[in-house]
């Protein structure tokens, strides 16, 4: 069990995002937002499993982490 934010983002709004504010990724723009939900509401997770098919793109902040799930398309936050 590790503890998960409760928003996700899809790739199709990461990708919306990367456009809109001209970033260079996805991964860019999932960091990008996330850093702005996650500094809003910081105590918004609970505790799950973490995705099997996911892999590691950056740090948010100190303590939480963000993944990609490439098996169902989308962007979770981990808290550590």
């Amino acid at each position: 069990m590790v503890k998960l934010y409760d928003t996700i983002l899809e790739d199709n709004k990461a990708f919306e995002i990367m456009e809109d504010v001209g970033m260079d990724s996805e991964n860019d723009a999932a960091m990008y937002y996330f850093r702005s939900i996650i500094e809003c509401d910081p105590d918004n997770w609970n505790e799950d499993e973490k995705p099997t098919f996911s892999e590691f793109v950056g740090v948010i902040y100190g303590d939480w982490e963000l993944y990609h799930d490439y098996g169902a398309g989308y962007y979770f936050a981990i808290k550590n």
